[in-house]
């Protein structure tokens, strides 16, 4: 695609933390942003140099979110998902460096959608890799249908293919077809824990019971427990690995 935007990281120019959170409120559902997140300000501080924002004129059109961590490239050693990688990255010690860089999120404004921006991200995420001297590029994948089959356990999901043999699922043959690799499944990426009001809430169902309830944007069921006030969602997601282009 022709790039008529700029790439700038957070550390380059801090005062675009408010636009990153906006577009973040915009992407996901109401109830991901209660996800358990307390590691998450260190992105804006700590790991400024790993975030980043294309900028078309004056307006944030994407960001992508990404962190270093420690990792012996074995799947034994792959952390839980997001919550796990970012607790990895934040309390590691000072006197050991990070081999791998995860990716964390990649956002892009409704009507910039398919232009191409999701691979650019990608590619940026890469390159921000190499340039710390990175030995590996992961990301705990978001599935984009997985949501309209919520009952579907994500390890039959990500067998699905076309007669192509290209995965079914957008986002995953995205990753597929910049040579990235399914490493398993991320049973629980990220956790979102609130009471039944909180639920209603968010997503404005009626929940008068107990039970697995389908929410939309949902890529498994919401467990509801009514006598004990409480609904819990645990994420999972698919863990990729991407080659990464030469120094």
């Amino acid at each position: 695609m022709n790039q008529n935007y700029s790439i700038l990281t957070l550390a380059e120019q801090p005062g675009l933390i408010s636009e990153i959170r906006a577009l973040a409120r915009i992407a996901w559902p109401e109830f991901l942003r209660h996800a358990k997140a307390e590691y998450w300000p260190e992105l804006y501080d700590r790991f400024a140099r790993y975030q980043f924002v294309f900028v078309e004129g004056n307006q944030v059109i994407a960001a992508g979110h990404t962190v270093p961590f420690k990792w012996d490239q074995t799947k034994a050693d792959l952390p839980g998902g997001i919550q796990g990688v970012m607790e990895r990255a934040v309390q590691m010690p000072e006197n050991e460096l990070p081999d791998s860089l995860c990716a964390l999120a990649a956002i892009v404004l409704p009507e910039y959608r398919g232009r191409g921006l999701s691979t650019e991200i990608l590619n940026s995420m890469k390159n921000i890799a190499v340039q710390h001297e990175l030995q590996t590029f992961v990301a705990p994948v978001r599935p984009t249908f997985k949501s309209e089959h919520p009952k579907v356990a994500m390890s039959e999901y990500i067998t699905w293919r076309s007669e192509k043999g290209e995965s079914f699922d957008p986002w995953i043959r995205t990753h597929e077809r910049m040579g990235a690799k399914i490493l398993g499944v991320a049973s629980n990426s990220l956790t979102v824990a609130g009471s039944i009001k909180e639920w209603r809430e968010w997503t404005g169902l009626e929940i008068s019971a107990s039970g697995d309830f389908v929410v939309p944007g949902a890529l498994t069921t919401v467990q509801m427990d009514y006598e004990n006030d409480l609904g819990v969602y645990e994420e999972p997601n698919v863990w990729m690995k991407h080659l990464l282009p030469e120094p």
